[in-house]
């Protein structure tokens, strides 16, 4: 079944793993300071996916790493996209757990982000990434027949399997 907190989890955990110096928030409130570098990471919306017949609701988890250097920092700009890239890594590495209804990170593409009011005086990178999640109880128990075909029979013989024609 899945959890929201067990898969942000998930991610801190991968990012820690690759990254274990760096400070990683979750959900991160306003701050006045920040320990730098850091990533700060945020589900930013759900987008749905086509159905798979199990009745439960596919999502696609659309997240973002903001990995901030402060502008002072000495190569600054190559330490943020270093850290960036390694976040990237990371998260791309995040493999699925179905008993806990998430599939395998997708990498979106690693961006600067120039424009952030929030974070003004630091340099911040972007990672995007999405991750499949099913909300839910799956229905099929994985017996019985999956049809591949659907057939419609006209007349007064139904039953009889060569009246049937191809619908599409």
């Amino acid at each position: 079944m899945f959890s929201m907190p067990v898969l942000e989890q998930a991610i801190s955990d991968a990012i820690s793993g690759a990254l274990p110096d760096v400070p990683i928030q979750t959900y991160p409130r306003r701050a006045t300071r920040l320990n730098v570098p850091c990533v700060l990471v945020l589900c930013d919306s759900f987008e749905p996916m086509d159905i798979d017949g199990t009745e439960r609701l596919l999502l696609k988890s659309k997240w973002l790493a903001y990995c901030v250097v402060a502008d002072h920092t000495p190569n600054a700009d190559t330490t943020a996209r270093i850290l960036a890239i390694s976040v990237g890594k990371a998260v791309d590495d995040i493999e699925g757990k179905a008993s806990q209804g998430y599939s395998k990170a997708s990498l979106v593409g690693i961006f600067e982000d120039s424009f952030n009011p929030d974070l003004d005086g630091f340099l911040v990178w972007k990672v995007e990434f999405d991750i499949p999640i099913k909300i839910g109880e799956n229905v099929w128990d994985g017996t019985g027949i999956i049809p591949t075909q659907v057939l419609v029979a006209f007349g007064d013989d139904i039953g009889v399997v060569e009246n049937y024609e191809p619908t599409i």
